[in-house]
């Protein structure tokens, strides 16, 4: 009797054990929702136009299309590279336009404006098989 009650307590102890460890892996592999990950942290990059073979040569040129040249920048003949993140959404969206190392002259918030324009044109990153917000980053070049 004595060994059949410990039998069983064994048992139960090792299916719970069991149990809370299965839990364990199971959350590992959650994404969590709140999360910004890097673009090198995933399994699948975001993609801006998916239609396209090449999405950074893409996106280089959508911005380089749509940049209007601010008039202070062009009275002070100021030219560089404004220094832009961002945060690709699930949907493909794009949130947390910053300025990284700006210009100034105007320069910054027309970087700033050709990046909103890119949002709902990406497909998001994939982190175990799920959407995820993916930080992004991009040098914008300005010149005469």
């Amino acid at each position: 009797m004595r060994r059949s009650v410990a039998s069983y307590l064994l048992s139960v102890l090792f299916a719970c054990f069991f149990t809370i460890g299965m839990q364990a892996q199971v959350d590992a592999i959650k994404v969590d929702e709140n999360k910004v990950f890097e673009f090198m942290d995933l399994d699948e990059k975001p993609v801006f136009r998916k239609d396209v073979s090449d999405s950074y040569d893409s996106l280089r040129r959508y911005v380089q299309d749509q940049i209007v040249y601010p008039n202070e920048a062009l009275k002070y003949h100021a030219l560089g590279r404004v220094y832009v993140s961002y945060v690709v959404l699930e949907d493909g969206k794009v949130d947390q336009v910053k300025i990284l190392k700006g210009l100034g002259y105007g320069l910054d918030q027309e970087a700033m404006r050709v990046i909103r324009l890119t949002s709902g044109l990406w497909t998001p990153g994939k982190k175990n098989g799920k959407p995820v917000k993916v930080r992004m980053s991009l040098p914008i070049k300005f010149a005469m």
